[in-house]
Order: structure tokens, then C-alpha cells, then sequence
């Protein structure tokens, strides 16, 4: 991403940023945002809200000990949330943040060239593109669709960027499939 000027959302696990120390330190120095994706990645649509502030809370305070950026977003594991989390959200000043194109590179044996196809299948106006770090198939398909993608007139922005600054809301946020058609050819990353 770096040879190529793009700038991500990076959502990392609690419990991987304790195990690697640096990882939160090396995403933010490239200029990336971060949000916070849970401690220990469980289904939030199971937890109660004491459970899910600690589950954010817990990877917060681990974020803000390794990187001088405020967290502002959170990303529910799997998509899988409910009123619990919009409140507990709203309480700690975070915006909820989806996506609205899953090119399933968290499959096993999905290739390059697929990951490719779906996000360019499915990608509009304000699309948040969900990817996962670490994925050797993600890895080889990110610098060709980066390249075509801005071939096509598309910019790349952080989820921040892309919603905009304001205020959080359980109500004023991007979910799975919804476009933002005020943004013409901006996509995230995350």
C-alpha cells in the first residue's frame, strides 16, 4: 500500500496487538487509521453490554498505549451486532463501521484473481471494501486492484474520510449494502 499512496482502515484484533507489540505502531506510521475490532473477536450479538464495553474498552487502552490517534471506530466481528453495541458505541463516542463489499478473502482457497473480481463486481459510490490483513491471495491481489480500480477514476480514502466528521450516531453510518451517494468514486479499505 505504501508503493502505491493508500491509505486504509485497519480494524486488529485486541489479543493480536497485546501478542505483537509493535503491530498497531507499524500501521499507524504508514499513516493508516485504526479502529478497534474487539479483544477477543466473539459474536457481539451474544454479549451483553458490560461484556461488549470491555471487549472494546480492553483493545482501546492497548491502542492508546502504543499509538497517539484517537479510536473512533469500531467494527463487529463478523457484522454481527445489535442494539447492545449501538449503545455502548454511542457511550464512548465511536461510530459502528460495516462494509458494503465482502470479496470473502478470509476463504480458504479463494485466489487472487476471484478477490478481484467480487470487489470490482460489486464496488460503488462510498463502497467500504472489507479485506484481512496477512492473506497471501489479499496480498497478491491488492496492488493489481489498486491499479485498475484508480485506472477506473477511483480514490481511496479511510472509512473517516469517506463518512466524514461527525458526530457519532447509531442512525448516520454505513452498513452492509447501504451506498452513500453524496460521494462520487470513493472507496475505503479496511
Amino acid at each position: 500500500m505504501r508503493e502505491n499512496n493508500v491509505k486504509a482502515t485497519f480494524f486488529p484484533i485486541g489479543r493480536h496487538i497485546k501478542s505483537n507489540a509493535n503491530l498497531a505502531a507499524l500501521i499507524a506510521g504508514e499513516g493508516h487509521e485504526i479502529g478497534n475490532h474487539t479483544y477477543d473477536h466473539p459474536n457481539l450479538k451474544r454479549q451483553n453490554k458490560d461484556s461488549i464495553r470491555q471487549q472494546i474498552s480492553r483493545t482501546s487502552d492497548l491502542l492508546n498505549q502504543r499509538i497517539q490517534q484517537e479510536i473512533t471506530l469500531v467494527r463487529p466481528p463478523g457484522g454481527n451486532y445489535g442494539p447492545e453495541l449501538e449503545a455502548v458505541a454511542a457511550e464512548m463516542n465511536m461510530r459502528v463501521a460495516l462494509w458494503s463489499v465482502d470479496p470473502k478473502d478470509w476463504e480458504k482457497n479463494r485466489t487472487h484473481k476471484e478477490i478481484i473480481a467480487n470487489i470490482k463486481n460489486h464496488i460503488g459510490p462510498g463502497s467500504i471494501i472489507l479485506l484481512h490483513e496477512g492473506k497471501p491471495e489479499t496480498l497478491k491481489a491488492l496492488p493489481i486492484l489498486i491499479n485498475d480500480l484508480r485506472q477506473d477514476g477511483w480514490e481511496f480514502v479511510t472509512v473517516s474520510e469517506l463518512v466524514g466528521d461527525r458526530p457519532a450516531s447509531t442512525t448516520d453510518r454505513p452498513s452492509r449494502g447501504e451506498k452513500l451517494p453524496r460521494i462520487c468514486n470513493r472507496t475505503a479499505l479496511t
